[in-house]
């Protein structure tokens, strides 16, 4: 059964869904989007209606929904144009997962029916929602005694892109931290960055991410 509820005008920023005194804060970016819809599930998993969004600044979208509370699950719709020539890809049966969300349901995996448009080039109408993970309220309140950012002039500055999974795996350091964020931060790791005179990391991956569709197919023959 679906549930009446409150919206007020919210805020553009921070994007992403955030924990208000009132409810939850939701903002989005989707430009090219007529109407973004936020689609609410209940504890059975079972999705709302949708709620449209009522503002739209700067091509954020964004509103606040008073009530919900932090472990709220949702997902987003988007109408649009569909026209896969200008690739505008637009489709309404497509959930979407917040590109700002901090948590998920699940893993997501890679199902024909996520695909905005069918194997004829036309817009597949079924509802992905059952095959797609679904973002979670969560609020993450940073550290006060987090270490002081360290000065670096823009002249000094070494960035190093850096793969979590691979960066750590030949280190010197126990076997269950290998391939982590703390075989990373390691001292043999900090070590290992401190002799190449690296500066600034770029942790990739470092949020959820789907195994593309072509290493899969290779996988399963």
């Amino acid at each position: 059964m679906n549930q009446a509820h409150q919206i007020s005008n919210g805020a553009c920023f921070p994007l992403g869904a955030t924990v208000t005194d009132d409810g939850v804060n939701f903002a989005v970016v989707a430009e090219d989007a007529s109407q973004l819809y936020l689609c609410l599930f209940d504890q059975d998993g079972k999705e709302q209606k949708p709620l449209p969004f009522i503002n739209k600044h700067q091509g954020i979208w964004y509103m606040e929904v008073l009530g919900l509370k932090e472990g709220q699950h949702y997902g987003l719709r988007a109408k649009g144009e569909f026209n896969p020539e200008q690739q505008q890809l637009y489709n309404e049966h497509k959930l979407l997962i917040d590109p700002y969300a901090r948590d998920l349901s699940h893993k997501l995996v890679w199902h024909e029916d996520q695909s905005a448009m069918n194997k004829e080039g036309q817009l597949h109408s079924v509802n992905s929602a059952y095959c797609v993970p679904k973002s979670i309220v969560r609020t993450v309140t940073a550290k006060h005694n987090r270490p002081a950012r360290v000065k670096i002039t823009p002249s000094s500055r070494a960035l190093y892109e850096l793969h979590v999974k691979g960066f750590s795996k030949n280190l010197p350091i126990d076997d269950e931290i290998k391939g982590t964020y703390l075989g990373v931060i390691s001292t043999a790791g900090i070590e290992h960055l401190k002799s190449l005179n690296i500066t600034t990391i770029q942790l990739m991956p470092c949020f959820s991410f789907m195994t593309e569709r072509h290493l899969e197919l290779l996988e399963a023959q």
